[in-house]
């Protein structure tokens, strides 16, 4: 995401501080709901034709969205001008929201913003985690469930946020990387994105356990799972309204899919950049968000049809600049510590994703919550010594099966 970082709101930017007198009801007030529907349809408009109605909604919902903030006992600041619009979410311990916030101002001094103007000024973008302002933009739906910190996207922004806390702070993780394609200008894959997938998955996981603790959830037909599966896969998009146990399953079948996919893409070209950096200087050293960030030029995968050439960028949180003699040392540790993390997560992602389609594929439905109900035994990932991919996709499956078939009698 490309922005120029943004100073924190002043007190002559719009009210020093929005409080609430009192806690309110969590019953979202129809005000906020529709002007932001409003919004976001706007933005959806091809070729900026919807720019006039989102300068004339962004005041209103700017106010909506306070007040209904106010109500909900978070406390908040407002900014507001010419070319700005956002609500800056106090980093404090009274509601929910403002502990979230707490804990990204710690972890990283990342500052949390519902952040209108941005979303005017650049219609369609998404909200999430900006690494360059190191904000985390809240999406409509935040506001909308009420202040509500568990919402998926932004748990998932969260998990990206945190690792970038971690680079700022000089500790080091497996997640400081990025795989870009070609000139080196798009990102392919990034470390903090597999890991906030494979929070997802576990997330998620836990999530399809929770609700199949009510003996009256609505029935799931088999073409109904079969539909979301695919959806999740890129497939066409499901026109009615998702019940709780589908859109959980969506999620949990994107995150999986994409995880697998990502992490099947990664695997060679680390496997490639480990044997490069056994070699003296063949990677450029420059100045990073900490420390410094070395880039591998890697060759084309042998059987990639699309015979692109990747660079592999790995941030070293501990090194004291590109001129420090132990970079190289540095990155070759850190290769093998990113390549263990990247393995362990390829082999829950695909077997989770073999699992969520035999399920799909099972007709009976006391099967298939049976099924489900033995999605428990593979939540927790396996252990950091794991063996090869292979090996450990099949050890989730056989926990996956002896769930399935219960506790052998005693003899």
């Amino acid at each position: 995401m490309k922005s120029r970082p943004r100073a924190p709101p002043t007190r002559a930017a719009g009210p020093a501080r929005a409080a609430p007198p009192r806690p309110a009801s969590r019953r979202p007030r129809a005000a906020t709901p529709i002007l932001a529907g409003q919004f976001e349809q706007a933005a959806a408009q091809p070729g900026g034709a919807g720019k006039p109605e989102l300068d004339r909604l962004t005041p209103p919902l700017l106010d909506a969205a306070s007040k209904r903030l106010s109500e909900l006992a978070i406390v908040h600041e407002v900014e507001r001008g010419d070319k700005v619009a956002a609500l800056w979410i106090s980093a404090e311990s009274g509601s929910p929201l403002g502990r979230l916030s707490e804990q990204l101002r710690a972890g990283g001094d990342t500052r949390m913003v519902y952040d209108l103007g941005y979303f005017r000024d650049h219609p369609g973008q998404p909200g999430g985690y900006d690494a360059p302002a190191n904000v985390l933009r809240l999406e409509h739906a935040v506001i909308q469930r009420g202040g509500d910190p568990d919402e998926p996207r932004l748990r998932h922004e969260q998990a990206r946020a945190e690792v970038w806390g971690l680079l700022r702070r000089g500790q080091p993780s497996p997640y400081h990387f990025r795989l870009l394609a070609g000139s080196g200008v798009d990102e392919v894959v990034r470390g903090d994105e597999v890991h906030a997938r494979a929070r997802d998955l576990v997330r998620e996981l836990q999530g399809v356990q929770d609700l199949l603790i009510s003996p009256d959830d609505a029935p799931v037909t088999q073409a109904d799972l079969a539909a979301v599966l695919a959806a999740s896969e890129g497939g066409p998009a499901i026109a009615r309204p998702l019940t709780e146990l589908e859109l959980r399953f969506g999620r949990l079948a994107a995150a999986a899919a994409r995880g697998a996919a990502d992490t099947a893409r990664l695997q060679p070209q680390l496997k490639q950049a480990q044997a490069k950096a056994k070699a003296k200087n063949v990677a450029q050293a420059q100045t990073g968000p900490r420390g410094a960030a070395l880039l591998l030029q890697l060759d084309p995968v042998k059987g990639d049809p699309s015979g692109v050439a990747h660079a592999l960028i790995v941030d070293l949180a501990e090194s004291t600049g590109p001129e420090d003699p132990k970079n190289a040392a540095l990155l070759r540790t850190r290769l093998g510590d990113i390549t263990k993390a990247v393995d362990r997560h390829a082999a829950h992602f695909a077997a989770v994703a073999l699992l969520l389609r035999r399920i799909a594929g099972t007709p009976s439905g006391s099967e298939r919550r049976a099924l489900f109900k033995a999605l428990a035994a593979v939540i927790e990932p396996v252990a950091e010594d794991a063996p090869a991919k292979a090996k450990a996709q099949a050890a989730y499956v056989k926990r996956f099966d002896e769930a399935l078939a219960g506790p052998a009698p005693a003899k």
